[in-house]
């Protein structure tokens, strides 16, 4: 259902013969942007951290249905990757004066919202629709996106520190370093030909990225393209809370 590629199966709006995974993709991710949006008119700690890091713990869950598919979706891919980055900018600005119960949460989202990247950065190939959307990506992660990059390393740690127990940090496999690693080697990669450039056109942009991407270093992370299985006890809030958040 979720990489039909017939379309056969469609939701009746304004992007009705859109398949449903797009569907999904945006309505978990605008759920997760949306609250956290609302969060910051509230103390840090009424932040509904639990259901941000369900809904996108979601969207790596479609990602991985699309890449084991290659069902390749037209999905405005660079604004997700640039409301990511913006939700993890949020939750940095307010991690110091969250209290150690809310470590748990935290972790959920920061380390669901990197799974999430790295999905696209390394898997991408797979289900995003060209190349040229790939450079896109890797263009905005290596130039527009590249302060809030440079602070992840520091919220990686502090989120990795306040998570209550070495077993539980563990288990959340977003806060591995070296999906950390694989985003701030694409801002110091990119970053000298990207100043050397003339002018800041979009075109000489992406003509940067095409140079010089074949010489970028990852770590493959083989977790990454895994997902965490559903648990009905864990991710039944999600259920309940989607169709009041959708209508």
């Amino acid at each position: 259902i979720l990489v039909d590629k017939s379309h056969g199966l469609v939701l009746g709006d304004a992007r009705a013969r859109a398949p449903l995974a797009i569907h999904i993709l945006g309505a978990t991710l605008e759920s997760a942007a949306q609250h956290l949006a609302f969060a910051r008119q509230l103390p840090v700690m009424h932040w509904p951290l639990d259901l941000v890091g369900r809904c996108l713990g979601c969207v790596h869950r479609v990602l991985y249905l699309m890449r084991r598919a290659k069902a390749r979706l037209d999905v405005a891919w660079p604004g997700m990757v640039t409301l990511l980055l913006e939700m993890l900018a949020s939750l940095a600005g307010a991690a110091a004066e969250l209290s150690v119960a809310q470590g748990g949460p935290l972790g959920l989202a920061v380390g669901n919202a990197m799974l999430i990247l790295n999905m696209i950065i390394q898997h991408g190939a797979d289900f995003l629709p060209s190349s040229a959307v790939y450079d896109e990506v890797f263009l905005l992660l290596a130039d527009t996106a590249a302060p809030t990059i440079a602070a992840l390393p520091a919220l990686l740690q502090h989120t990795a520190a306040g998570v209550a127990g070495k077993r539980v940090a563990g288990a959340i496999r977003g806060l591995d370093s070296s999906l950390v690693f694989n985003l701030t080697e694409i801002v110091d990669h990119f970053r000298e030909p990207l100043a050397a450039r003339r002018t800041k056109s979009a075109e000489q942009g992406l003509a940067v990225i095409q140079a010089h991407f074949k010489t970028l270093v990852l770590v493959l992370d083989i977790d990454v393209a895994s997902y965490n299985r559903w648990s009905e006890d864990a991710d039944r809030a999600l259920l309940l809370h989607l169709p009041h958040f959708l209508v």
